[in-house]
């Protein structure tokens, strides 16, 4: 049985381009998703070139989407169990944050006559 996800979460750290012991190119990456007050752990790898380039491309601390197929797991730490997720990344997306809005009484106005 398959499981395909699109998780969207943080960079742990840079990810990390590596070579097969076969000469095949891949890039690794942990991804920190945040739901409801818990944290799960995805490790990802890209094989296919665009998604080995996106991830390459970002840096710790970039929000990502990846989508890709799914292997749940779990590990334990400090004597608790917890939930994982290994990814094999189809595409890779990063996302830009929202742009800060301005706030009221700023004085800064568009002008409309490009004075």
């Amino acid at each position: 049985m398959s499981i395909f996800v699109l998780i969207t979460g943080t960079l742990h750290k840079d990810p990390t381009p590596r070579t097969s012991q076969a000469g095949k190119e891949f890039v690794t990456a942990n991804v920190r998703i945040e739901a409801d007050g818990a944290t799960t752990w995805a490790s990802i790898i890209a094989f296919s070139e665009s998604a080995r380039e996106e991830l390459l491309r970002l840096r710790a601390g970039d929000a990502v989407s990846v989508q890709g197929k799914a292997k749940l797991g779990t590990y334990e730490k400090n004597g608790e169990h917890h939930a994982s997720l290994d990814v094999v990344a189809a595409s890779v997306i990063g996302i830009q944050p929202k742009p800060k809005a301005k706030t009221e009484g700023s004085g800064e106005r568009p002008s409309s006559t490009g004075r």
